[in-house]
């Protein structure tokens, strides 16, 4: 029975539709009272997001966030009974529903905005930068191209479908004016963390070809492939090099 009474308090949490649960209403009792717990549900979920989200909510406007956001809780509420880490599918949902609410670039920023979270909640990075986890520094560069490895938990490789990196640091610094036009354009953007500072770079098309591959746990030989089959001039050894410096990558033993 208690199953029952918790779906039935779940899906009224989501739609505001009493159905099932009045029938756990006693005699005489007004369902509208109800309405403080949904209340209450939405507004956590959408205090939440506006914290995940701050792009977003500045370029939409504070009162239009909570409406962009509703849908998305009601579709997709919280699946434990924490809220940390609640919003991972918000990008994805403001691409979808891009024909609602008429701002197709929005998911780009919030991709943007996710990634930042994710970096800034990683694992500390290590103190030293000199010689990267599971790479030698005596290893032969023959061992090196075999290696495979993965982006650092303290780094994301955000593919956007609009140039939205300028304008959306500008918004986390100062509060840019949300009235800037957006480029209809793909860009590829690396966020990471050194200690606490988080930085961020648009990233070229070969080096976002070799991170991809590297990403992808492809051996270096081949993300190095594949970064000069897009540009013959790619310097892979600068690449590498700062790559390795800032520890966005690690490789597996």
């Amino acid at each position: 029975m208690l199953d029952t009474y918790t779906r039935a308090f779940a899906a009224y949490m989501r739609s505001g539709t009493v159905g099932a649960l009045s029938d756990y209403c006693g005699p005489g009792a007004d369902p509208v009272r109800l309405r403080v717990y949904r209340n209450g549900f939405l507004k956590a979920c959408t205090d939440a997001l506006r914290a995940s989200y701050p792009a977003v909510e500045h370029i939409v406007g504070e009162d239009s966030f909570a409406a962009l956001v509703r849908p998305f809780i009601e579709a997709d509420p919280p699946r434990t009974a924490s809220l940390v880490g609640y919003g991972s599918d918000f990008p994805a949902f403001l691409a979808q529903s891009a024909e609602v609410h008429g701002l197709p670039y929005l998911a780009s920023f919030a991709s943007l905005d996710w990634a930042w979270l994710e970096v800034y909640f990683a694992e500390d990075p290590p103190v030293s930068p000199d010689v990267p986890e599971g790479l030698g520094a005596g290893d032969d560069p023959a061992r090196i191209l075999e290696r495979r490895g993965g982006l650092a938990p303290w780094a994301r490789l955000v593919a956007l479908d609009y140039r939205a990196l300028d304008m959306w640091m500008r918004i986390r610094d100062d509060g840019l004016d949300r009235r800037t036009e957006i480029a209809a354009e793909p860009e590829h953007v690396l966020v990471w963390r050194i200690g606490m500072e988080i930085r961020h770079r648009s990233l070229p098309p070969a080096e976002r070809a070799f991170l991809a591959a590297i990403a992808a746990g492809r051996p270096c030989g081949d993300a190095a492939a594949s970064a000069l089959e897009t540009d013959a001039e790619f310097d892979l050894a600068e690449t590498f090099a700062t790559l390795l410096h800032h520890r966005i990558v690690a490789f597996r033993d």
